[in-house]
């Protein structure tokens, strides 16, 4: 296997192009945040340079290329040819609010391990608004104000 080559392209290139050519609309950040926040999550973190394309499947080195994203979501981000891929993921898993994707996925998991499936069976109707009930109650009680136009971004983003 080849050694892969030393990352050129600098997290400000990657930042100038982003605030050019990402709109905002359904990222996880604003082009005046892009430099501090990962554009997933939307959470102040440290990010990391991360491939649209991989390098081993012929991504190239410049800032089209890469997105700013934490540990955490690079780990989940798609790990494939298809340039279009990785936008499409952070558009419909992002919540459109800065500093709580993780608060509201751990929210989640807490309800999920209070539900249990029939064997071999998808969860029933009335598990499946247990669930939605509980979740969202569970988020205001946490103090966050959930959009009820970005529940479907919430249940993409956790499941």
């Amino acid at each position: 296997m080849a050694k892969r080559p030393s990352m050129k392209t600098t997290k400000k290139q990657i930042v100038e192009w982003g605030m050019n050519n990402i709109p905002e609309a359904g990222y996880g950040v604003d082009a005046c945040n892009m430099e501090t926040y990962c554009w997933r999550c939307g959470c102040e973190r440290h990010t990391e340079r991360c491939h649209v394309v991989p390098h081993s499947l012929g991504g190239e080195d410049t800032p089209s290329n890469y997105r700013l994203f934490c540990n955490d979501c690079h780990r989940e981000q798609p790990n494939v040819k298809d340039y279009d891929a990785t936008d499409k993921w952070v558009r419909e898993t992002n919540v459109g609010m800065y500093n709580i994707f993780w608060k509201i996925r751990e929210i989640f998991q807490s309800v999920g391990a209070e539900v249990s499936w029939h064997y071999g069976e998808p969860l029933n109707s009335s598990t499946e608004q247990w669930i939605s009930t509980e979740f969202l109650k569970r988020v205001k009680a946490a103090g966050i104000h959930v959009d009820v136009t970005n529940i479907h971004n919430i249940a993409r983003m956790i499941t």
